[in-house]
This record gives C-alpha cells, sequence and structure tokens, in this order.
C-alpha cells in the first residue's frame, strides 16, 4: 500500500511455492504417497516427487508450479515419465501375458505403488479387481497406458497464504534499479525481497534473493 502511494504499480498477488487445491475423488485414497512424476499446467512442466494429499497435490514439481496455474483447469500427471506412450503400453501387454492368472489387484505390484495401480484401474471402469489380468483387453490397456502418462486432476485453487513459502506478484521491477534497488520514483525509497515481482523456484532461490537484495539495499 505504501508503495502504490508513492506510484509504484504492484501486479497481482498470489501465493507460491504452495499445495494445489484438486478434486478429491481420487487423491483422498491415495492420501500421503508419494510418486516420483511429471506435472504439467497449462504450459509449463516440473518432474519430481509428487505428494498425494487429502485435498490435492503437494510436492517440489507443484510448488514449482503453483504460480502459473492462470486460469488452468487440470493438473496433468506423468507418473512414469521416463517411457513413453508406446513403451508403456509395451510393458502392460507383457505383463497381461505373464500375470495372466493374477487378478488385477496385483496386477501393478513391482510396476506402480499398488495403491496407486488400483486407483487407475478404478479410474478407467476395470472393476471388479477380483478379475484375472488375461480378461484385460487391447483397448483397457490403452486406457490405462493413456492414463498412466497423462492422468488428468481438476484444479480448484491453491492452499492459502498460510501454506505458500512466497509471494507471486508485487512491485513492478521495472521502477527500482536493480544495482541499488533505489525507486526510480522517489529518491531515498528502497524495495527488496517478497515486496518486489520476484519469486523462484523450490531450492533456496527466494532465500538467497532475500539475502541479496537487502544487503544491497541496506548498502
Amino acid at each position: 500500500d505504501l508503495l502504490k502511494r508513492f506510484g509504484h504499480r504492484i501486479t497481482k498477488l498470489s501465493p507460491s511455492l504452495v499445495q494445489i487445491k484438486t478434486e478429491t475423488e481420487v487423491v483422498r485414497k491415495l492420501k500421503g504417497i508419494k510418486i516420483n512424476a511429471r506435472v504439467r499446467i497449462n504450459s509449463f512442466e516440473s518432474e519430481g516427487e509428487l505428494l498425494f494429499t487429502d485435498y490435492g497435490l503437494s510436492g517440489p514439481p507443484v510448488f514449482a508450479l503453483s504460480s502459473r496455474i492462470d486460469g488452468a483447469k487440470n493438473a496433468i500427471i506423468d507418473i512414469m515419465p521416463e517411457y513413453g506412450y508406446s513403451d508403456v503400453l509395451s510393458l502392460l501387454k507383457e505383463r497381461r501375458a505373464y500375470l495372466s492368472d493374477v487378478n488385477l489387484e496385483e496386477f501393478f505390484t513391482g510396476m506402480l505403488n499398488k495403491r496407486v495401480g488400483q486407483a487407475l484401474l478404478k479410474y478407467i471402469n476395470a472393476a471388479p479387481l477380483s478379475r484375472l489380468t488375461s480378461t484385460l483387453s487391447d483397448e483397457e490397456l490403452k486406457k490405462i497406458a493413456s492414463v498412466i502418462k497423462g492422468w488428468s486432476f481438476g484444479i480448484i485453487g491453491t492452499m492459502s497464504w498460510n501454506n505458500a513459502q512466497v509471494t507471486h506478484g508485487g512491485a513492478a521491477t521495472e521502477s527500482f534499479d536493480p544495482h541499488t534497488m533505489e525507486s526510480r520514483i522517489v529518491k531515498g525509497l528502497y524495495a527488496c525481497g517478497e515486496v518486489l515481482d520476484i519469486d523462484g523456484d523450490c531450492g533456496g532461490y527466494n532465500l538467497q534473493w532475500a539475502w541479496s537484495s537487502g544487503y544491497i539495499a541496506g548498502k
């Protein structure tokens, strides 16, 4: 508010490096499970340890994309990012062949987290899981492969400011000298850290920005 009164433009503020809230039908059943995954929101992607929660999605790749929602309706999760679609489909066909007398409940054992695999099968309406693996049709295997490579979760929003590690948005940077952090509008006025429209990825970048910009402004 002070900066605005001095004539500085303030960009839209939103929580960043924060958990994303999604439709809960699937995630609630997977609460507490961590998997390596690639997450895509709009045209942005991030890969790392994804955590399912009772309200949605968490973990470093989700934090990294939390400021990129911008009206996106879905978060797309690739739970086998190291494989292409055709590779996944081939793997599934191989498993159907050599696990033919195993119930679907155990189909993904050794390939995916068991609860994730079971939730996926229910998601594509392959229930009951008491079916034998040999009963899976080629079309069902294609659906499974598609979901593994692009499981869609409807985005509701993000968790609150209390959960956010940093603020996205703030005082527009063009009105500050990057060498001194002094306002180009009001002499003797300095700004640093989160009050400026700068936010970085996970990994200490926001802390480093706070220390570095604070040091320069102080000097």
